[in-house]
C-alpha cells in the first residue's frame, strides 16, 4: 500500500476512534452508560484498535526500517497508540462533563412554587409545594457557612432546625456531583446538623416516604398546620390557602 494512502487512512481511523472514545467517556461521566457496557466497550475498542494498527503496519512494513520491523515493535507501538488515544479522549470528556455541570448549575431557576419560591427543577417544585401544603415553614436555599465553606442547602426548616437536601442524581452517576454531595454531608455531620436527604425514589410516594424522613426530627403535629409566611412565620389568612 502507498505510504501516503496508509497515513490518510490511519489518520481518519484515529479521528473516528477518538470521537467514539470521547462520546462514550462523556456518557459514562454523566451516568448514561452502565459499568458493564462501559467495560465491554473498552475491551472491544482496544482489541479492534490494536488489530487495525497491526494490519496497517503489516501493509506498510516495506517503508519501515528493517532494524525495527519486528512483531514486538508493531505490537508495542499499537498498544501505546491505543492507550494514548484513550487517555487523551478521557481527559477531553472530563472537561466536557465539567462544562456541562457548570452550565447546569448556572442555568437560571424557572419553576415558581405556590409560596412564590422559584426553584431549579420540577422535582424541587414538587417538594417545595408539598412542604407548603403540609404547612411546614421552610426557606429555599438559605446561605450557610461551615468551616469556611459557603453552601446552600436546598431547604431549611426553622421549626425543627432541619436541613433538607434533594439529591437528583443516583449514586455514582456523576463523580463531580458525588464529590460535592459527600463534602456537604460530611460538613453537616461534623457540625451535628439535622439533615434529611431526599432522592428521586422518595418522590414516588412523597406523602409517605418524605414525611417519614421528616418525622425523625419533626412531630406529627407539625404537619397540616395553617400556612405561615416563609419570611416571618406569621399565620396567613384564608386568601392564601
Amino acid at each position: 500500500m502507498d505510504i501516503l494512502a496508509a497515513v490518510i487512512i490511519f489518520t481518519c481511523a484515529l479521528v473516528a476512534c477518538f470521537a467514539c472514545h470521547v462520546l462514550v467517556f462523556s456518557r459514562k461521566a454523566s451516568g448514561q452508560v452502565s459499568g458493564i457496557a462501559y467495560g465491554v466497550y473498552l475491551a472491544v475498542i482496544f482489541a479492534a484498535g490494536i488489530l487495525f494498527n497491526l494490519l496497517l503496519f503489516f501493509m506498510v512494513q516495506d517503508g519501515i526500517p528493517a532494524e525495527i520491523r519486528t512483531p514486538p515493535f508493531f505490537i508495542g507501538i499499537s498498544v501505546v497508540i491505543e492507550v494514548a488515544l484513550a487517555y487523551t479522549a478521557n481527559r477531553v470528556a472530563a472537561v466536557v462533563a465539567r462544562g456541562q455541570a457548570r452550565a447546569g448549575e448556572e442555568k437560571p431557576a424557572r419553576y415558581k412554587c405556590n409560596d412564590d419560591h422559584v426553584v431549579k427543577s420540577r422535582a424541587e417544585a414538587l417538594i417545595d409545594n408539598w412542604l407548603d401544603r403540609e404547612g411546614i415553614v421552610h426557606e429555599y436555599e438559605p446561605s450557610l457557612t461551615l468551616d469556611g465553606n459557603k453552601i446552600k442547602p436546598d431547604w431549611y426548616i426553622p421549626g425543627g432546625d432541619v436541613y433538607v437536601e434533594f439529591w437528583g442524581f443516583l449514586a455514582r452517576d456523576n463523580k463531580e456531583y458525588d464529590a460535592r454531595r459527600t463534602h456537604k454531608e460530611e460538613l453537616y455531620a461534623k457540625h451535628n446538623k439535622k439533615l434529611v436527604s431526599i432522592t428521586n425514589t422518595d418522590l414516588e410516594d412523597i406523602n409517605v416516604r418524605v414525611k417519614q424522613k421528616l418525622l425523625n426530627f419533626l412531630d406529627e403535629s407539625d404537619f397540616g398546620r395553617p400556612k405561615r409566611c416563609s419570611q416571618c412565620g406569621a399565620e396567613l389568612d384564608d386568601r392564601y390557602r
